[in-house]
């Protein structure tokens, strides 16, 4: 309208007011940071304990993983290492802390769940009997925060009988179930 005062440089730029006003947060909006890329299947992790690890995206609502095999030196198996995480996370210390635990108890644990693998054994009509001895490991599989989360799995052969997958799921070093198939 003719007359009429200019508009105030605070209608015109509403920054204005926040740069002039001492308790605002120094007149900076909020910015959207750049989205980062996904990680893809396949993507390699290499660590020194858990070795060349390959990644596996899953679908939502199910944790993706990190697999790999290290060679054994005192064993005929590999050992398969799979390390859950969260989102497309590498794995962290405490996936290499407790395999590296896992494995210095290895004995320990095999002794434990000795008497749920005989039991299982002679409900599959097969007459040995195992001993801690017999057992080698040949997979350790970690949640995506092994620290935090009390339960893993542990997969073994036996020398007796090297065509048997032994699977045990553990919670704070007690075996809790125990599944005894054929090797494909």
């Amino acid at each position: 309208m003719p007359g009429a005062d200019p508009p105030s440089s605070s209608v015109l730029d509403p920054l204005a007011n926040l740069q002039a006003d001492p308790l605002s947060m120094h007149g900076r909006l909020a910015s959207l940071e750049p989205v980062r890329r996904r990680r893809k299947t396949g993507a390699i992790f290499e660590s020194i304990t858990l070795g060349r690890l390959e990644f596996v995206r899953m679908p939502p609502g199910r944790a993706s993983f990190w697999f790999g095999y290290q060679r054994m030196p005192d064993s005929n198996f590999t050992l398969q290492i799979v390390c859950e995480v969260r989102d497309d996370d590498t794995p962290g210390v405490d996936h290499a802390a407790s395999v590296v635990t896992l494995r210095r108890n290895q004995v320990r644990d095999a002794a434990a769940c000795l008497a749920l693998l005989n039991a299982r054994l002679r409900a599959l009509d097969i007459a040995r009997v195992a001993a801690e001895d017999d057992l080698v490991l040949t997979s350790i599989y970690l949640p995506a925060q092994p620290l935090l989360n009390p339960r893993y799995d542990l997969g073994y052969r036996l020398h007796l009988e090297p065509g048997l997958v032994i699977s045990v799921a553990f919670a704070c070093g007690t075996p809790l179930s125990l599944q005894v198939n054929q090797d494909p």
